[in-house]
């Protein structure tokens, strides 16, 4: 079974915004036929889900004026172009959006938590 479209239906994905809720709510009909046939699409449609919250967790406290080119800024705009290559079934693409934006949340760490980060790496690795 391929990933190909519904009956029809190619909408699947707005293509999202950075002020879209973090929820499945960005998932249309389209895209919830071709998860179903398609594994890989699958598992990408869960890690874009699953760093939604993280990077929300991450952001700043509310209040405090957000520079446009900050770190939040480009994550916000690599997770919408995740989803939107998702819902166009560009795989690759969607990983590699999803990759960037979760190393933008590498700029959000504190040293302390940045050196617990590269100890669970080391030993992930060497697993």
């Amino acid at each position: 079974m391929g990933d190909t479209a519904g009956p029809g239906d190619r909408s699947g994905l707005p293509g999202s915004t950075a002020a879209e809720p973090s929820s499945a709510a960005w998932v249309g009909e389209g895209l919830r036929w071709r998860l179903r046939h398609s594994p890989r699409l699958s598992r990408l449609v869960t890690a874009i889900e699953l760093f939604a919250p993280e990077l929300e967790a991450r952001r700043p406290a509310a209040g405090r004026p957000q520079d446009p080119t900050s770190w939040t800024a480009v994550a916000d705009e690599h997770l919408r172009l995740a989803r939107a290559a998702a819902n166009d079934r560009r795989l690759d693409d969607g990983w590699d959006f999803l990759h960037s934006a979760q190393r933008q949340t590498l700029n959000a760490l504190t040293r302390a938590e940045a050196a617990d980060a590269v100890v669970a790496l080391e030993r992930e690795a060497a697993a």
